[in-house]
């Protein structure tokens, strides 16, 4: 398993590395196909991808840290 890991992130695949296990271990309780089960990795990787993105632009975007909507 750790060998996996390790060669999923050498390919830039974090997140699919961060729920190998996990995954592995749903994949085997519910006795999904390796397609399914493949396509459970590729959803991590892509929702953390989404992720990642969204939170470096929220920081290159220098937001103060608190805004309010009050009206004055």
């Amino acid at each position: 398993m750790e060998v996996i890991k390790r060669q999923l992130r050498e390919l830039k695949l974090s997140g699919m590395a961060k729920t190998l296990e996990v995954r592995n271990e749903y994949a085997i309780s519910e006795r999904l196909s390796f397609i399914d089960f493949l396509s459970l990795l590729l959803e991590d990787e892509l929702s953390n991808r989404r992720e990642n993105s969204y939170r470096k632009r929220l920081s290159k975007a220098h937001f103060p840290s608190q805004k309010t909507l009050e009206w004055i």
